[in-house]
């Protein structure tokens, strides 16, 4: 359903405004929990599908939906696995909701949280127009909606989490996410970009996990990634070993970008040589040298929004060229 506006919600709001995004990343505050128990029922439905019985016993495995989250959910983390008794396994519904309420593993509940949405995102695509589908789920309301709340619930209780493009990734900036990641995210959604996208989000997730160097080293691979498309498409020759330094020359030199644009680039490839490549040279991929300090968690998310903001630059100039083109070709005609 809609965010409502109450009046402490505007006093809260007004007491944070001009305010600079602060958020949390190690903890989910009881009502956030209790507000995203209450979306993920009302979008995905209760625990069964049909009334209770005579006795007033609602009857266990009445919806697969639940059920085929807690079996992801048991395979894959721990915590989850080990929460309740085998005896009680049977009751899918309640065992993913009690988790989230109470459970102390913040990556397993985000897990969850990922998995649900996974799972709503699946049933907003279902051809069902006159809702006998959400209706046989007991559920009341639209997932698609439900996933928009979600991150607003998340966002107003200055948690730094967001389901995007299918996963639950870290937010450092409001404003950096909305006007930078976010857009990276839409334009590596094209299907040519799917191995820059699948680095990207690797790297988005180590980035909440705390594997900071595996989180730069994935960020690096998806710029990479997104230049070695543009150079496929266009013809553009490298060697399958180029840096990104190699490759950001190679698309230069063959008018990614118009000539004028020269010092940004020497300035950009600077930047990223001091940037991403550097993090990852010196303390990604195979792990630190002893010795080396630990990589800050605001480092990491530092290379990261370098990365977004490089990705939305080059993919934007790879389209522009397509679009002179197509320009020149119906003036001449």
């Amino acid at each position: 359903m809609p965010v409502f506006e109450t009046y402490a919600s505007r006093v809260a709001a007004a007491a944070k405004a001009g305010a600079p995004d602060v958020y949390t990343y190690d903890k989910l505050p009881p009502f956030l929990r209790e507000q995203i128990s209450q979306i993920l029922t009302s979008c995905i439905g209760p625990g069964w599908r049909v009334s209770p019985n005579q006795f007033g016993h609602s009857p266990p495995n009445a919806n697969k939906e639940w059920d085929d989250i807690a079996e992801i959910m048991r395979r894959e983390v721990e915590s989850f696995a080990t929460s309740i008794l085998p005896s009680d396994r049977r009751y899918s519904f309640d065992q993913c909701i009690n988790y989230i309420r109470i459970s102390g593993d913040l990556n397993g509940i985000l897990s969850l949280v990922e998995v649900c949405g996974l799972m709503m995102m699946r049933l907003s695509s279902e051809y069902d127009p006159q809702g006998y589908r959400r209706a046989e789920r007991g559920a009341k309301e639209d997932p698609a909606e439900g996933l928009i709340e979600l991150n607003q619930r998340i966002l107003r209780a200055e948690v730094g989490y967001q389901f995007e493009n299918g996963r639950m990734i870290r937010v450092d900036s409001q404003y950096v996410h909305a006007e930078v990641v976010k857009e990276a995210l839409r334009l590596l959604c094209e299907p040519e970009f799917v191995e820059a996208n699948a680095e990207f989000m690797t790297a988005h997730r180590h980035l909440r996990e705390g594997n900071l160097r595996d989180c730069n080293t994935a960020a690096l691979r998806a710029v990479e990634n997104v230049l070695k498309v543009i150079c496929d498409a266009r013809g553009w020759t490298y060697q399958k070993g180029d840096t990104v330094e190699r490759l950001i020359a190679v698309v230069r030199a063959n008018g990614l970008f118009p000539d004028y644009l020269g010092g940004y680039f020497d300035n950009l490839i600077g930047a990223m040589k001091a940037g991403v490549p550097k993090i990852r040279d010196r303390q990604g991929g195979h792990g630190a040298a002893p010795g080396d300090d630990p990589m800050p968690d605001h480092i990491a998310a530092f290379a990261l929004h370098l990365t977004a903001a490089n990705i939305v630059m080059l993919v934007k100039a790879h389209r522009a060229i397509a679009l002179r083109r197509d320009d020149v070709t119906a003036a001449t005609k």
